[in-house]
């Protein structure tokens, strides 16, 4: 009896241990961006055939972005990146596809977050509390529109 709970105790420390692969995000397929002709493709055509981005950025004209990771995790360590493939899209001023650039996890680099927090200068008041404080620091007054107010006097 001992010797079977230490068996199965024994096979469920080992397979706690065993690898996970995860994918996560989508990118269009070979034969999804086959369909895509630069100059002729629209936005539009774009979410008919291939679906939403994972983000669109409109910054530096209009770009739109596909990610897919597949990451392995085993027990208790931190998941590994295997694998990242990301496919940017971007089109001309008039919604017409521009470029079609396909990129791997050796395309990108690591990004360094920061560790600091924003301070709330009200003295100890947490953001909340703040927030919450603020409910009572302006008058009716304030709920009249700028240009009738300055007919009141």
């Amino acid at each position: 009896m001992v010797r079977n709970v230490i068996f199965i105790l024994l096979a469920f420390f080992l397979v706690s241990c065993s690898g996970i692969t995860t994918r996560h995000g989508y990118i269009p397929s070979e034969a999804e961006l086959s369909t895509l002709e630069v100059g002729e493709t629209t936005t539009e055509d774009v979410l008919d055939n291939i679906g939403n981005p994972a983000f669109v950025n409109e910054e530096y004209g209009k770009t739109w972005v596909y990610i897919e990771t597949k990451q392995f995790n085993r027990g208790i360590r931190k998941a590994e990146t295997t694998e990242r493939n990301v496919v940017v899209l971007s089109f001309e001023e008039d919604d017409s596809l521009a470029n079609v650039e396909t990129l791997g996890l050796e395309n990108g680099r690591t990004v360094r977050f920061t560790q600091r927090v924003t301070k709330t200068y009200e003295g100890r008041l947490s953001v909340i509390q703040q927030i919450l404080r603020s409910f009572g620091n302006f008058g009716s007054g304030a709920l009249i529109a700028p240009a009738e107010r300055q007919f009141e006097n």
